[in-house]
Parts: C-alpha cells; structure tokens; sequence
C-alpha cells in the first residue's frame, strides 16, 4: 500500500488530471475497508480534478455503503458544488483533519477539545441535517467532557437556539 501511495504521490506532482489514480486508490482504501481514507481520497480527488467523472458516483455510492444515503442523494443531484473538501481545522499551532479527530478520540474519547473540534468541521461543512446533528452531538460531548469549555457551549446554543 505504501508503494502505491507513493507512486500516487508522484503522479499528483506530473499529472495535470490525476483524478483516474486517486479514484484508484479510493477503491483500494474502500477494499480494505478504510472507507475514512477512501472518502476523503475522493474529495480531494473532485477537488483537484473535477474533469474525472467518476469520482461523484463512487463516492456517492461509498457514501451509501457507508449509511449515508441523504448525503448521496444530495451529491447526485447537486454534482461538484455539493463536496465537503476535508480541510484542516487548527487548534494553536496544530492542525488536525477530520479523520484525524475521529481516529484519535476513537482511541481516547475524554478530550474535549477534540470534540469541539470535530463538531466545528462537521458544522462548516454541513451539507444536510445528518452533519449539523453530528456536529450537535459532538458539542454536547465537549462539554459532558469538560463543562467549562466555552466555546463548545457557544456553538451548542448556536445551533439549539435558531
């Protein structure tokens, strides 16, 4: 796997359009069943090469394999617009993806910050009411971990209060 990483690696640095080679390695990721990797491969992949077509419908059907059928739907209908490009999301001098942050509170769920953090990603880039829920979810887990987190306190009557 790290070879063909590496190969992809240097394809992005020659390749122009390397939307076939990303799209390649998602389906390994989806094959090995790191359906993370595999989704976030295919958004940057629409994001780098929007001309490769079939990223939007593998994705759209990981999406689905995944239990994210809403989410699906709204990328079949609305095509590029409609794509969550993981970005990183910085906590003082780090930066953290989204699939970083769920990795590493799947491995320690207590830090608060962590989930004030992924509650801020999936709320900037909530495209249904699954993500804002999510990112509700994840406030509240924020302050059950630490009830004098402020800003995870702001964000939850943000989202509540409307």
């Amino acid at each position: 796997m790290k070879h063909y990483e590496r190969a992809l690696a240097n394809r992005l640095q020659t390749d122009p359009a390397p939307g076939a080679a990303m799209n390649n390695l998602a389906m390994v990721y989806k094959k090995l069943n790191r359906h993370n990797d595999a989704e976030v491969t295919l958004r940057e992949s629409i994001k780098v090469d929007p001309s490769f077509g079939g990223n939007i419908p593998n994705l759209a059907r990981l999406l689905r394999d995944m239990g994210r059928s809403e989410e699906a739907d709204i990328l079949e209908s609305k095509g590029h617009e409609s794509v969550h490009i993981e970005e990183e999301i910085s906590l003082g001098d780090q930066n953290y993806t989204e699939g970083e942050l769920i990795s590493s509170l799947q491995k320690d769920s207590s830090n608060s910050q962590h989930w004030y953090l992924l509650g801020m990603s999936l709320k900037d880039g909530a495209t249904n009411s699954n993500r804002q829920l999510d990112a509700e979810q994840c406030f509240r887990m924020a302050l059950n971990k630490d009830p004098t987190n402020r800003l995870a306190r702001q964000q939850l009557e943000a989202i509540v209060a409307p």
